[in-house]
């Protein structure tokens, strides 16, 4: 069996490479220091991967997030956002949308049967399959809380998902790597921000099961 070639790493979008920069700006002005640490944890450029945070001040987090990994290590994050803050003639959309990011349907916000999400979650496996890194906050929602919500199902259908569509693939691997955003104050204007990344969890095809997990969706 010939080797399988390492995904090729793609260009920066011009679009998310003046986000990001704009994230940078904004974050360095209304925060007085921003901590990173175990940034050797981030895999290259080109190793799928799934970044997961605790969510806990709205669109702040996705900023920070991609504020904090350096374009040396990943060149594009690919963020997922609630639907309803997408075609809306404000900044906010206009970010959201400009970053490249994904809408996700969320059952609160849609009548009985609404929330259908297979075209993004097709698109999200599609992309780890090319070994994009895209970021998911498993608790499904953002709230200001000392302890993390019950997570949901999303990560591990994901994750089931692209590893069942590369089992033919020996070298594929994705990385699930866990991290925490602490805000000391995240109201206050120069207050600090640490974002700890955790040693990851690595998973191939071959240590996953040949059928895909079938979980129900939350």
């Amino acid at each position: 069996m010939s080797q399988v070639k390492k995904a090729e790493i793609k260009p920066t979008p011009w679009t998310y490479f003046f986000v990001r920069l704009l994230f940078k700006f904004v974050l360095k002005v209304f925060y007085g220091t921003i901590v990173v640490e175990n940034e050797h944890f981030i895999p290259q450029n080109g190793d799928a991967c799934i970044v997961c945070a605790n969510h806990s001040n709205s669109l702040t987090d996705a900023l920070v997030l991609v504020a904090s990994i350096s374009s040396k290590k990943r060149n594009f994050l690919r963020l997922t956002a609630k639907d309803t803050q997408f075609g809306k003639p404000t900044f906010q959309s206009w970010l959201i949308e400009s970053a490249g990011t994904l809408p996700i349907k969320r059952r609160k916000d849609h009548a009985e049967g609404g929330a259908d999400n297979s075209a993004v979650m097709g698109a999200l496996v599609k992309a780890l399959g090319e070994g994009d890194a895209i970021c998911l906050f498993p608790e499904g929602m953002s709230r200001y809380h000392p302890s993390v919500a019950p997570m949901k199902t999303g990560v591990a259908r994901i994750a089931s998902d692209v590893l069942t569509q590369q089992k033919d693939n020996p070298d594929f691997c994705i990385t699930l790597l866990t991290c925490s955003i602490t805000y000391m104050h995240r109201e206050h204007f120069r207050s600090d921000v640490l974002v700890s990344f955790n040693p990851p969890l690595k998973l191939t095809p071959k240590a996953h099961s040949s059928k895909s997990v079938k979980l129900p969706a939350k």
